[in-house]
């Protein structure tokens, strides 16, 4: 059972600082579409406690590992680039 205050955490080598290093790898081109992709991606957040979540003890140190969130941002641009030109 997951005690209040309740957060919205994310999965192990899923941290922000990922998101953003990947964002920045990709050239995504401005915050509205990093929060569009931000909200495609429920499968890697999850509730947790607040004194679990920023304890930071289940996050993967450092910000490599971004290859799979930079290959699926790209498709995203992509998919949405095709979708405008409809």
């Amino acid at each position: 059972m997951i005690e209040a205050p309740i957060n919205i955490g994310h999965g192990y080598g899923f941290e922000h600082r990922r998101y953003v290093k990947a964002a920045q790898q990709v050239d995504m081109p401005d915050q509205k579409t990093f929060r569009e992709y931000m909200n495609t991606q429920t499968n890697h957040f999850k509730l947790e406690s607040e004194s679990g979540n920023k304890s930071h003890k289940d996050e993967k140190v450092g910000v490599d590992g971004t290859e799979d969130i930079e290959k699926d941002m790209k498709k995203f641009l992509e998919d949405k680039n095709n979708k405008n030109k409809k």
